[in-house]
């Protein structure tokens, strides 16, 4: 999985949905993803936390903890910050 890569993700349903991974973190040896629904980040974003991994599989929840959301919306707003510097560099 790399960033800007579109991936397909199940929902609770069992429905596919599609999304743009934007940015990638690991805090506290859990892996979470920045994702929207189009290729910008001009659209609704979500925060997605590693549940666990199959052998063919990983599984992402969506975050739903206010602090951990605003923790890791935190993190996730430097990295952007960084990659935006870096290209203007």
């Amino acid at each position: 999985m790399k960033k800007g890569e579109k991936m397909a993700f199940f929902n609770e349903a069992g429905h596919e949905e599609f999304f743009y991974v934007q940015e990638m973190t690991t805090l506290r040896g859990v892996n979470y993803l920045l994702v929207t629904e189009t290729e910008d980040l001009n659209s609704d974003a979500y925060i997605l936390r590693e549940a666990e991994e199959t052998e063919s599989d990983l599984m992402f929840n969506m975050v739903d903890d206010e602090d951990e959301l605003q923790a890791l919306a935190d993190i996730f707003e430097e990295l952007i910050e960084e990659d935006e510097e870096g290209e203007d560099a």
